[in-house]
Parts: structure tokens; sequence; C-alpha cells
């Protein structure tokens, strides 16, 4: 066989077994975005499976457990490019559950061991107000997980799904919860909800009633308005 035509032959077989790292991304991802079945579906698992491990935990440690859960979910992506926006919609959840176990920490309750983990309790009487805070962050990050650049948008809509999963599933434990919980835990819904409709019917008023570059008009008074 000629020589040169030896030498054709091995670089056609080398390109043909490196042909499929070139293409597609780890797990099955094409066009080289980094975005790959393998990582999404790590997310998604860690997620699901975390969220549902932390239901055997007695209420008052669960929260914790669910910040372990979704930190370690944005620990999974670090230095993935392709998941940066995935990564920042999971933090903020992570930081909503550090803020509700900061404002409700329970400095009596000794922590509790899970495996390798251990856990902080909140107070009992936040359980309502804590459930609902997340419950809010999960709606939050599951809305703008769907509404991600089309080139991320299936991937991120898969993280959304496992989200959305564990809102069904806080849900579902909400209709658990003794009756004067459960009704304390949806007043401070509805009465978030109000609060945040009577901000943006203020708004409206003022807006509507004001004069040019927002001076008061003589022919139009403003009512007063009081929050």
């Amino acid at each position: 066989m000629p020589r040169h035509l030896a030498l054709v032959l091995i670089m056609l077989s080398l390109l043909t077994a490196a042909g499929p790292s070139w293409a597609y991304g780890e797990g099955g991802s094409y066009g080289g975005t980094g975005l790959s079945n393998a990582t999404t579906n790590k997310i998604a698992r860690t997620l699901t499976r975390g969220a549902a491990a932390c239901q055997r935990l007695d209420n008052v440690y669960r929260y914790d457990c669910y910040r372990q859960t979704y930190q370690q979910a944005a620990q999974q992506l670090n230095g993935m490019r392709a998941y940066a926006g995935a990564q920042a919609i999971i933090n903020e959840v992570t930081q909503s559950l550090e803020r509700t176990i900061a404002r409700n920490a329970d400095p009596a309750a000794p922590r509790v061991r899970k495996g390798l983990q251990t856990y902080r309790a909140i107070q009992p009487a936040a359980l309502p107000r804590a459930k609902a805070d997340f419950i809010t962050a999960l709606e939050k990050a599951e809305t703008r997980l769907l509404r991600s650049p089309e080139d991320s948008r299936a991937h991120y809509a898969r993280i959304a799904e496992a989200i959305n999963t564990n809102k069904v599933l806080l849900r579902s434990a909400l209709m658990l919860l003794p009756a004067p919980l459960r009704a304390a835990a949806l007043f401070w819904r509805r009465d978030q909800a109000d609060s945040a409709a009577s901000i943006s019917a203020t708004s409206a008023i003022t807006s509507a009633c004001a004069g040019p570059l927002g001076a008061s008009s003589a022919a139009r008074p403003c009512p007063s308005v009081s929050a």
C-alpha cells in the first residue's frame, strides 16, 4: 500500500474515533454548548431525592436540609458556564432558605445528624411562614428557569420540573399540617399577596393623578393614600 494512502487511512481512523467528542458534549449534549444530559439529570436527581430525604426529618429540621440540598446542587455546577444561569437561580433559593433559618433559628434545639450531615432547627411557630416563603422561592425559580434562553431551555426546563416536584411535595405536606398551622400558612400567603396588591394600587393611583414630570396637578388633585 502506498505510504501516503496509509497515512490518510490512519488520519481518517483517528478522526472517526474522536469525532463524537467534538460534536457532542458530555452525556449527549450537541454542538459543544456545554449542556449535557448527564449534568442536567444529576442536578434534577439531587433536587428531587434530596428534598424527599428531607421529609424524613422532623419538620423543624427540614429547612436546613432543603438549604443543603439546593447548595449541593449549585456546587455541582461550579465552573460550568452553560449552567451559570441555572446555578444563579438555585443559589437564590439557597439564600432564601438561609434567611429563613437565620431569622427563625431555635437555639434551644440540638442539632441532629443524618448520615454525614448535621441540621439546625427553626422555631416550631415559624413553620407556616417558612413553608410559604420556600414555596414562593421555588415558584420564582421555576418561572425564571422556564424563561431561559432558547439554547438552554430544554435542559433548564428539566431542572424546573424537579423544582416543581419539590413544590408539589411541600404543598402536599402543607395539607398534612394541623388545621391551625395550615390556616396560618395560608393566611400568611394571602396577606403577602394583599400587601403586594396594595402597593401596586397605591403606585397606580399616584401615577394617574400626578401632573407632568410627577408634579401634582391642580385639575386632578391626588387623593390621600395610606399604606
